[in-house]
């Protein structure tokens, strides 16, 4: 099996733009999923393959949000998980379970920023 990320997305109202997730490797920076506007008024889960990319060295995930035309829709993305397969090909070392997520075993985690804004990194906590 090819590492993977799974997350849920929300993306409602009458103007909404592009969630989109990058998988950044060094400088190197690839598009590996994207929705645009609205797609409905619940939560939906999905699933991106990193398998394709080399993911044997170390690398980030970076979600990015853009509003559509006007300020009536909200995005927002929960229960981020890596599979197992990533574990063992990365650097990540924190999965210590099938379905490692930072509602669980990564709760070890921390953002370094402390405010929102357009770049939030995530620290483990030592």
């Amino acid at each position: 099996p090819a590492c993977s990320v799974k997350f849920y997305y929300h993306m409602y109202g009458a103007t909404i733009g592009t969630l989109s997730l990058f998988l950044v490797i060094k400088s190197s920076q690839t598009q590996i999923w994207s929705k645009t506007g609205a797609q409905g008024n619940s939560w939906l889960a999905t699933t991106a393959s990193l398998g394709k990319y080399n993911t044997t060295e170390s690398f980030q995930l970076k979600f990015r949000a853009s509003r559509g035309t006007s300020f009536t829709g909200d995005i927002a993305i929960d229960d981020i998980q890596f599979g197992m397969d990533c574990c063992s090909k990365s650097a990540i070392t924190a999965c210590s379970a099938p379905g490692a997520s930072f509602d669980s075993s990564w709760s070890g985690y921390v953002n370094d920023r402390g405010t929102l804004n357009e770049v939030n990194n995530w620290i483990r906590n030592r």
